[in-house]
């Protein structure tokens, strides 16, 4: 047992140890926000639920990709009164649908012009979008995105259209969420989807855009793929 006049020691080491960080911290500027990256109103990166960088919102998207993608808002609806499960373009004044995780099903091409033309989501006509539609979502990829070099469009649907500009990015390197090639205010998979147009030179395929790559390519009609609707705004 220690002697009683050097028991007095060992609280004083005790206090000296909960004191030491905060005398050692004095005149420090690290903050929890800097030890994780940065706070987002100072740029820093920070960890979403579904994986997006940068400065970025709720559903993952943000620094540049949110600043380049444009739009008309974090999942601002489209209609009046706005209708939930939409999204309004301001770019070019179209209204797609608007879901999240498994609401955009898979479907081969036929069902999913049916599923388009069924679909009662406010106001209507809904459609499966044309090429020239669907490519407007493309954003980040030169070749792809509207006015890029790629031939494919509504006009030029054979497959004398296609060329390598027509796949020419990198998967997940768009400035999207988690790398897609589209705004980030989009919901749901970043993944292949149809547009309504067949390939007029190969019997049973039809076009569509892989929003993970850029690429505007043609699938045979029996792949199953997923469907954004899309209607005129707002």
């Amino acid at each position: 047992m220690a002697p009683e006049s050097a028991r007095p020691l060992l609280p004083g080491l005790h206090t000296l140890a909960l004191l030491l960080p905060l005398v050692l911290g004095c005149g420090d500027d690290t903050t929890a926000d800097d030890a994780t990256g940065g706070s987002p109103a100072a740029g820093g990166s920070t960890s979403t639920a579904s994986g997006g960088g940068g400065a970025g919102s709720a559903n993952g998207g943000g620094g540049a990709g949110g600043a380049s993608a444009g739009g008309a808002g974090p999942g601002a609806p489209c209609g009046e009164p706005e209708v939930p499960g939409t999204w309004l373009d301001a770019r070019t004044g179209l209204c797609w649908q608007n879901p999240s995780g498994s609401d955009t099903d898979d479907y081969g091409w036929s069902e999913a012009i049916d599923h388009c033309d069924q679909l009662a989501l406010g106001e209507g006509p809904w459609h499966l979008p044309t090429i020239d539609e669907l490519r407007t979502l493309i954003d980040g990829c030169p070749g792809t995105e509207p006015g890029g070099a790629c031939e494919v469009s509504d006009d030029c649907n054979g497959g004398g259209c296609l060329s390598a500009d027509c796949s020419s990015c990198e998967d997940l390197a768009g400035p999207g969420t988690g790398g897609c090639y589209a705004p980030p205010e989009l919901e749901g998979p970043c993944s292949l989807f149809w547009t309504s147009l067949p390939d007029d030179q190969n019997d049973g395929f039809s076009w569509a855009i892989n929003l993970r790559d850029g690429d505007v390519t043609s699938v045979i009609d029996g792949s199953l793929m997923y469907a954004r609707c899309v209607r005129p705004g707002p």
